[in-house]
């Protein structure tokens, strides 16, 4: 017999699996999911191991979707992704995602706040981890106004944050003070929540579009290579408070002005996710002017997307999908391709070049073709290869070029990136807090640090920050 707790408004999904394996006196997380895994059934229709999310789903009682969507933060991780998009939050059909990724954190650490945990005691005998308090960037409480307190080992999650109460760490008042000030911050947690509250992710290629379009509007650099333009990157670093950037996006402040930062940047013109949800977010709320405006927007790209087998194509601007099918049709002519789709030939064939597909016919003149198979499938000598297709080496290596255009981007990344920075820029999580602030203020880390005072002096800050608005 399990003993089948129901999940609390906004419990976090690891919170709960910490009650419900105390609850029922396991050792551990490991033998709750075994024990349960027996206990559903599951084990036997998985030939891996069942995902935890889809077993507590089942203790609950509600559908896999609806517990992942309300107390998991799977809808903001992956919130835009590349892999497979059009699979709602939580579907079964996938359980790779699931098990893989279903109940990852969305930042290091065990994040609470005492008077809620305190207010919790009093109304449900115990407290429990909220899903709002881990979201990445979130300092304080929106509740009580007051510091988040937090314990770097995720471990926590298995007990109540009450049992933490005297070991612990606290955002410092001041970090939160500045953080709270900050309209850039505010709205970064605002678009966050509105993520967490979608069913399905976005394709990132959509989103990487429109983001590319209104950088473009603000003369932003929006290609890869080396840096000519103002950056997303320090339109970033200028928008946020420095402090909570430092916990957030630690690379960001150890980059140069007018340096390309791919992990960032890259969000406007990489198709395959560039960074972690966290740089889309940055982007996002730089470049909205509030987060109603920034979640619409995100929210008619989701909507077009269920809309688009629906929509023909336009032949005038033909997708890279159907280029590349229209290159290989036509045996690699750029005017035999753009004839095929009836498009502007002075529009395909830049974009089929940009793409790494080469004119493979050339007015009847030589055989494009014959020489790059002969020097990239039968190992010939560029000089052999352009004698076989009856054109110049120039010729030859002119179409290598474009071939390779993809990978001469990369080498003008690596090229435009100093040595010494990029080994710098090896730490890509997310800090604690105490990090920045230890380093900002100069003073020692201290653990069992009560909220008292500063708590109410943090909460008087937020308060006239938020009346001031």
């Amino acid at each position: 017999m399990i003993t089948r707790p129901q999940p609390l408004p906004d419990e976090l999904d690891r919170g709960y699996l910490g009650r419900v394996t105390r609850l029922n006196g396991f050792k551990d997380e490991k033998q709750c999911a075994a024990e349960l895994s027996v206990w559903t059934g599951l084990s036997d229709l998985h030939e891996r191991a069942v995902p935890c999310a889809m077993l507590l789903s089942r203790v609950a009682g509600m559908r896999t979707e609806d517990f992942v969507r309300r107390h998991t933060t799977l809808p903001l991780r992956r919130g835009i992704t590349s892999y497979v998009p059009t699979l709602a939050h939580g579907c079964e059909s996938n359980d790779t995602i699931l098990r893989n990724s279903g109940m990852r954190l969305a930042r290091p650490g065990a994040y609470f706040c005492r008077a809620c945990a305190e207010a919790d005691q009093e109304f449900h005998g115990m407290s429990y981890w909220r899903r709002e308090h881990q979201i990445p960037g979130a300092l304080w409480c929106g509740k009580h106004e007051a510091p988040l307190s937090y314990v770097e080992d995720d471990r926590a999650f298995l007990e109540a944050p009450s049992a933490h109460f005297e070991q612990c760490h606290t955002v410092d008042d001041g970090l939160v003070e500045a953080s709270a000030a900050n309209h850039a911050v505010r709205r970064f947690l605002e678009i966050c929540e509105g993520l967490l509250d979608r069913t399905a992710p976005i394709d990132v290629k959509d989103v990487a579009r429109v983001l590319a379009d209104r950088a473009r509007s603000r003369g932003l650099q929006t290609w890869a290579g080396k840096a000519s333009g103002p950056l997303l990157s320090d339109l970033v670093a200028d928008a946020f408070d420095a402090g909570w950037l430092a916990i957030v996006f630690p690379d960001l402040g150890k980059k140069r002005r007018g340096e390309l930062l791919n992990r960032l940047d890259g969000v406007l013109y990489l198709r395959t996710a560039a960074s972690s949800i966290v740089a889309y977010v940055l982007a996002v709320t730089v470049l909205f002017d509030s987060a109603d405006e920034a979640l619409q927007a995100l929210q008619s790209i989701g909507n077009q997307e269920k809309a688009a087998p629906q929509r023909k194509r336009s032949s005038s601007r033909p997708d890279d999908e159907i280029l590349r099918a229209a290159y290989v049709e036509t045996g690699g002519g750029h005017a035999a391709a753009a004839k095929l789709l009836m498009a502007n030939y002075g529009a395909v064939s830049p974009r089929l070049d940009a793409m790494g597909l080469p004119k493979l016919i050339s007015n009847g003149r030589g055989r494009v073709g014959a020489a790059l198979r002969a020097f990239l499938l039968e190992g010939r000598s560029i000089a052999d290869s352009a004698a076989i297709g009856g054109l110049a080496v120039s010729e030859v290596e002119s179409s290598i070029r474009t071939a390779c255009a993809h990978f001469a981007q990369l080498l003008e990344l690596i090229e435009s990136q100093d040595r010494t920075v990029k080994r710098s820029f090896r730490r890509t999580r997310q800090v604690a807090p105490h990090e920045v602030a230890c380093a900002a203020h100069k003073r020692p880390r201290v653990r069992g640090v009560g909220l008292g005072d500063r708590e109410r002096r943090a909460g008087s800050a937020i308060r006239a920050v938020v009346q001031s608005k």
